[in-house]
């Protein structure tokens, strides 16, 4: 996984300006992605958003898997 710094987690979460995000994961699961409406930044030390997926739905089993 590509690490991250705070000062360039926050300047991304500046830019974050719609209410729709594209998430991806990638791993031995493979790389899948969908669009959500529910995101938000958590913290910038560790760089954490906070993404509300559907249980039932492909996205949130591979992203478990990817973890």
């Amino acid at each position: 996984m590509q690490s991250t710094s705070s000062q360039e987690f926050i300047a991304a979460m500046r830019t974050v300006a719609s209410s729709v995000s594209v998430v991806t994961t990638d791993g031995d699961a493979g790389r899948y992605g969908a669009t959500v409406s529910a995101f938000c930044s958590v913290s910038a030390n560790p760089p954490t958003v906070l993404v509300c997926l559907n249980a039932a739905s492909t996205i949130a089993a591979k992203v478990q898997d990817n973890q």
